[in-house]
């Protein structure tokens, strides 16, 4: 008999209560960790325009990351939401200003030189919930799918706890698939 999946919008509310969950001790470290596992891909040398995200509602959060980045000398941007509910990224480096978006989320104040997804090396993305395939489930307002439609060749991260991990997600044809999936226990590859 087929496993049955779960509805998007009930993964979501269990999905993010077991985020929110998690001891702060151990999400610090899964933080933490971050650095050491990216470091880690085949990719990391030639990867110099890198995009991440600030952390909200108990999302692993990459600032150990991008700060590590920016140390190694690659240009970190964050995305900033556009009317269409696309992304743009814009550079930023830890410590500049930014100010609230409409869901109270930092974006970078300075909006001089912004990239669509296909002209970065690689992107980090939050998760909500994610498969060992590559499968991830976000937030719902399609922002990185959309955003991802035509940056086939941007490598695609997302940064997300194993609790988030299920083994079944319901897909539809807009759904754009990770590469790789780093935990803070693990960097997994998903294209094998």
């Amino acid at each position: 008999m087929p496993q049955s999946v779960p509805s998007k919008q009930q993964l979501r509310r269990d999905l993010r209560a077991r985020r929110r969950a998690l001891p702060a001790i151990q999400a610090r470290a899964a933080a933490q960790a971050l650095p050491a596992l990216l470091r880690t891909l085949p990719d990391w040398p030639h990867l110099q325009h890198v995009a991440g995200y600030l952390a909200a509602d108990a999302e692993l959060d990459p600032a150990p990351l991008l700060v590590d980045l920016h140390s190694a000398g690659k240009q970190i941007y964050l995305p900033i939401i556009q009317p269409d509910s696309s992304l743009l990224f814009a550079p930023w480096t830890p410590g500049e200003a930014l100010q609230e978006n409409r869901y109270g989320i930092g974006e970078p104040a300075r909006r001089d030189t912004l990239r669509g997804a296909a002209e970065l090396d690689a992107l980090l993305l939050p998760l909500v919930g994610w498969t060992r395939e590559g499968r991830r489930l976000g937030m719902g307002g399609g922002f990185y799918d959309r955003s991802l439609a035509c940056a086939a060749t941007v490598l695609k991260i997302g940064l997300g706890y194993s609790v988030q991990e299920v083994s079944l997600l319901p897909a539809d044809p807009w759904d754009i698939g990770l590469d790789y999936i780093a935990t803070g226990e693990a960097l997994l590859d998903c294209r094998v």
